[in-house]
């Protein structure tokens, strides 16, 4: 099997015994509550359900119309706008994949080295510190599955890592109104209320519960759906045991797929790959910012009891992973991005399933972004030295958030102007074509060059550390549908900027 670091790293038997859960576009609690909502109750979800793409029809049909309307001097103007901005953001993330590809390199050394010595590690299991596995049930739109049966006692059958040093918590929601808990140290599972299940109070539930005895020293928070690999489980607590410098070890997310899976499938896949085997830890690399990325990550317990601190302080509505990943960057926490550390979560396998993944991810970036953008401009607090950021730190914030945000809206209205131009001039030759774009402008010819190459070296990059759910023959369709995946990429992002607000 090729594992998620490339080809030959990972036995096949090692794979297989991980078990995805297939995704689930909505939940029997919220079937449940739409059930009780009465008439006017149903109409206001509607209502805030269709807002984000009523917002999104009329922002595209104004952005053409206003394309349409504008004489030849203005469209020159934000042609050159929008392709100065969209060829800095294509090079940048090229530098940032490219980054990225030195802690990939270093996983496959490692997991080669693991595989020649048939897997045993250094240390004695004896020494290993006990770990809780908790596994966040609760989504971003609130909808609970703390009791799915795929969770249970004997995932930790599964996990190379003495049994008795792991405990299992499940997080997920009730209509009540206290915290239940049911199980017993080694399995639990932990029922949050309704009100409380978006907030950091979940989070701090899962380290309140433990005072009343010694809580694991390692905290791994995975959502729902992540499974961890056989061995990730120990390479991260070796980089805690070996580097006490370290808080938290950032995984590598893997979607996975059946083989021979659909289209859409293996270029969720890619996009996946592309996103956390090689962009977010370049991102770290690039702009020295050691923030962890959300899920799939291992913690200090008590960096991360610092951190849920922190969030309850900011006073965010809502809370997860992420906001957490943020917190302990404040706090000065050291990450590490650990590609060794893998995960698997099930690949979207329908446009549907397709749309939620990447809502759902926007929606994160957006409520990062409204919390955490001010770390780009404010100091550490004089009693945590260790928090100081440089520059180059507060660029990669600023880029990695906001900047991300309105990199979509870059798209989106590069891609209105496109279309504008199809109604006013549209070009019947590859001269007229020439005459559109402003080729015979300098400019205009390197940035169309620039852009496309750092295009096509993005694809290409993101193929090289594909995991072993893309087939070989995704490359060619990759490279001619990126321009398409990334105006989907842009709509679904401006889409889940108005779902975050609209909530």
């Amino acid at each position: 099997m090729n594992h998620a670091m490339g080809s030959g790293d990972m036995p096949k038997s090692n794979a297989a015994s991980v078990a995805v859960r297939p995704l689930s576009t909505d939940s029997e609690g919220i079937q449940q509550s739409r059930q009780r909502e009465g008439g006017l109750g149903r109409i206001s979800r509607h209502i805030r359900d269709w807002t984000p793409a009523a917002f999104l029809v009329s922002y595209l049909v104004f952005s053409i119309s206003l394309y349409v309307l504008v004489d030849s001097y203005a469209t020159k103007i934000f042609w050159f706008l929008y392709l100065t901005i969209a060829t800095l953001l294509a090079g940048t993330t090229t530098l940032e994949a490219y980054d990225g590809l030195t802690p990939l390199r270093d996983a496959r050394k490692a997991t080669r080295t693991l595989e020649r010595n048939e897997w045993k590690f250094k240390g004695s299991e004896d020494d290993l510190p006990h770990v809780d596995l908790v596994f966040d049930n609760v989504t971003p739109d609130g909808s609970g599955g703390g009791g799915h049966p795929h969770i249970d006692d004997g995932i930790r059958a599964g996990i190379a890592y003495p049994a008795h040093k792991i405990r299992v918590t499940v997080l997920g929601k009730h209509q009540g109104y206290h915290v239940d808990v049911e199980g017993d140290d080694s399995f639990r599972r932990i029922w949050i209320p309704e009100g409380l299940a978006a907030s950091v109070a979940r989070f701090r539930t899962v380290l309140e519960l433990g005072e009343s005895s010694s809580p694991p020293p390692v905290t791994v928070l995975l959502s729902g759906s992540e499974r961890l690999h056989p061995h990730a489980l120990r390479s991260a607590v070796d980089r805690l045991v070996q580097n006490q410098k370290i808080q938290v070890v950032q995984g590598r997310s893997v979607l996975a797929s059946p083989r021979h899976g659909s289209m859409i499938s293996m270029l969720a896949s890619l996009q996946h790959d592309l996103t956390n085997a090689l962009i977010k830890p370049g991102r770290a690399s690039t702009w020295g910012v050691g923030v962890a990325t959300g899920y799939g990550s291992v913690w200090r317990t008590a960096s991360l009891r610092d951190a849920i601190e922190t969030l309850a302080a900011s006073g965010g509505a809502t809370a997860d992973a992420t906001d957490l990943a943020y917190a302990a960057y404040a706090n000065g926490a050291k990450g590490l991005h650990d590609l060794s550390v893998i995960t698997y979560s099930p690949s979207p396998r329908t446009i549907r399933q397709y749309f939620s993944y990447q809502v759902r991810d926007t929606v994160r970036l957006v409520n990062a972004a409204a919390s955490w953008s001010k770390l780009a401009f404010t100091r550490a607090a004089k009693d945590q030295p260790q928090a100081a950021r440089s520059i180059k730190a507060r660029m990669g914030l600023l880029y990695a958030l906001p900047v991300q945000l309105v990199a979509a809206h870059t798209v989106l209205q590069l891609l209105s102007w496109s279309l504008a131009l199809l109604f006013t001039r549209t070009p019947n030759t590859a001269s007229d074509l020439a005459d559109a774009l402003y080729w015979s402008s300098p400019v205009s010819e390197w940035f169309v060059i620039l852009g496309a190459v750092c295009l096509v070296s993005t694809v290409g990059l993101a193929y090289k550390a594909r995991s072993e759910f893309v087939d070989a023959w995704t490359l060619p369709i990759a490279i001619t549908t990126y321009p398409i995946t990334l105006a989907v990429w842009a709509a679904f992002a401006v889409y889940g900027q108005v779902e975050a607000i609209s909530r």
